[in-house]
């Protein structure tokens, strides 16, 4: 009888750790959903202040997209706006790579590359602002060299795009 009362007692702990593991494991994977959604809920945010930035000088802006001519204040706040449209993918992109969804993260590449192949002004901003980057960086490293995926990629894209020519539509859809 003892014997028994044992094998039950050894039995309910068994029991118990298996569902304290199932418990870390639900609640380890609620964690994971809840980053996730915040990973979301951020991107989606910040591009919404982008298109906020960008409606506060839409004249600008589309003057800019288009590569027409801009005063220096106007190119200044127009350099800003196409970081802004930058930074937000590269949000995307570095964030949709970090939980693995690799077809998001090169739809964030293809996206702006779109984009700049659309709009030949915010595409010259982009380039020297990125050249200047990379120089700068470059100087900063220890090995004196610098690489950026992001660059790197949309540059690879760029080049599919002036190759291929796509036909997009007169009046780009922009979505941020």
């Amino acid at each position: 009888m003892n014997l028994e009362k044992k094998d039950i007692v050894e039995f309910a702990g068994a029991v118990a750790i298996i569902a304290s593991l199932v418990f870390v494991g639900v609640q380890l994977r609620q964690s994971q959903n809840i980053a996730v959604a915040e990973g979301y809920a951020t991107i989606f945010s910040n591009q919404f202040e982008v298109g906020n930035s960008i409606k506060e000088h839409v004249n600008i802006w589309r003057r800019g997209t288009s590569g027409g001519e801009l005063t220096e204040d106007e190119s200044a706040i127009f350099a800003i706006l196409v970081n802004q449209v930058n930074e937000s993918k590269v949000m995307g992109y570095v964030y949709m790579g970090a939980i693995e969804d690799y077809e998001a993260a090169e739809f964030q590449v293809k996206e702006f590359a779109a984009f700049l192949y659309q709009n030949p002004g915010a595409r010259k901003v982009w380039d020297n602002r990125e050249s200047s980057l990379i120089k700068y960086r470059t100087l900063l490293s220890d090995d004196g060299t610098y690489n950026s995926s992001w660059t790197n990629r949309v540059h690879a894209r760029l080049v599919i795009l002036d190759r291929e020519q796509p036909a997009f539509a007169k009046k780009p859809f922009v979505d941020w």
